[in-house]
């Protein structure tokens, strides 16, 4: 009996302590504090910000929600008690942000807030100013006329850019604006050479023209015989008017034959000889001193041996009646001879166009008769031939 009851009270006391511990009250939940941080605040636009929620009670789990304006923009689990949340699409302004922490068994929830401020970044600062780029100078000097006569006036003109100085040397002088243009008188013959030079810190370039200057136009007086002349004469020229030791040229017909100075007293001498190349006729002499516009002019009949062109009116004429003789083919003035039966008929000259017409009586001596006609040369000769008849009454002669 002793051994059922320490049984019985055995498994009295057990049930005794296990009333006891149904009726014990649960243990409470540990409290909990999160706090809130962010690693830049304030931040710029665009910048990524780490914002870390860090939750101390018991041994807390679970997860933490950051909210911003009612906007949950992230969720994170806890990692020993930290949760850690990267925003880089903030725009410039504030942003109210609480983190909660949902709590678990064994500890409460808890939150934390902080407000973040967001600014627009600063703009960068202009860049130092570079130093302009100096570029080189450049300049252009032109002229109205090159060839001019003493006392004419001409007109430079120029353009520079990039120059610090624009100065004038030669046969002018001094600094001048950048663009411009100015009237120069030349006061004396020869060659005139204008320069202007442009100048910076990259160098400097100078542009150029010349002016070649002349004595004034004027008539110059030359002298040539004007008898006719022939292949082969030596002609004395004269002229005047020239400058002492002034050059000349003569010309026959356009080409030079004698070039040289006038003497001293400004006068010219000189011979040419009549060539074969020359053409025949009033063939123009001139002579020109240093400028084209200085002019002497005269003219220099030059005649060739050559057969005249002769004709008569009529190939038939009675006796003792009169014929008409032509001659074509003579130069203006040129001095003619006509000849018919041995006898010396007359002397004349050609008229302008080189003709000469002359009437005579043909004599009473029938048959077949010529006339002659010869020119300034004895080489220059034509003649005509016709026939005398009898009369028409019958008469013999």
């Amino acid at each position: 009996m002793r051994k059922i009851t320490r049984v019985v009270g055995a498994l009295a006391t057990l049930a005794v302590a296990s009333a006891l511990m149904t009726a014990l009250p649960a243990a409470a939940a540990t409290a909990t504090t999160t706090t809130l941080s962010s690693n830049a605040n304030p931040s710029t636009v665009g910048q990524a910000v780490t914002l870390t929620a860090t939750v101390v009670g018991g041994t807390p789990t679970g997860t933490v929600d950051f909210v911003e304006s009612s906007v949950t923009i992230g969720s994170v689990a806890l990692t020993d008690g930290v949760a850690t949340l990267v925003v880089s699409s903030w725009a410039a302004g504030t942003h109210p942000v609480t983190a909660t922490y949902s709590g678990d068994a064994d500890d409460d929830s808890s939150a934390g807030s902080l407000t973040q401020t967001v600014v627009a970044p600063t703009p960068p600062p202009p860049p130092p100013p570079t130093a302009p780029v100096v570029k080189k100078p450049t300049v252009k000097l032109t002229v109205s006329k090159a060839s001019v006569e003493v006392g004419e006036k001409v007109r430079l003109s120029w353009q520079s850019k990039h120059a610090d100085t624009v100065k004038a040397s030669g046969d002018w002088k001094g600094k001048q604006k950048a663009k411009g243009s100015v009237l120069v008188r030349i006061g004396q013959r020869g060659k005139h050479v204008f320069k202007l030079t442009v100048q910076n810190a990259r160098g400097q370039e100078t542009s150029k023209v010349t002016v070649m200057a002349s004595r004034k136009a004027k008539e110059l007086e030359l002298v040539v015989t004007e008898e006719p002349v022939t292949v082969g004469d030596e002609v004395a020229v004269t002229a005047d008017g020239l400058a002492k030791g002034e050059e000349f040229r003569i010309r026959v017909n356009g080409k030079v034959v004698v070039t040289g100075t006038a003497d001293k007293r400004g006068d010219v001498a000189r011979t040419i000889e009549i060539t074969k190349a020359m053409p025949e006729g009033a063939l123009p002499l001139t002579i020109t001193g240093s400028n084209p516009r200085r002019l002497g002019t005269a003219v220099l009949n030059v005649i060739k041996a050559k057969t005249l062109d002769v004709e008569v009116e009529s190939a038939k004429v009675e006796a003792k009646t009169e014929q008409t003789v032509t001659v074509e083919g003579l130069l203006p003035g040129e001095e003619v001879t006509v000849r018919y039966a041995g006898d010396e008929l007359t002397t004349g000259v050609a008229d302008e166009d080189g003709s000469f017409t002359y009437t005579f009586n043909v004599g009473k001596t029938k048959g077949e008769r010529t006339v002659s006609v010869v020119g300034a040369l004895p080489t220059r000769i034509g003649k005509a031939t016709f026939k005398v008849t009898g009369t028409s009454s019958g008469e013999q002669v």
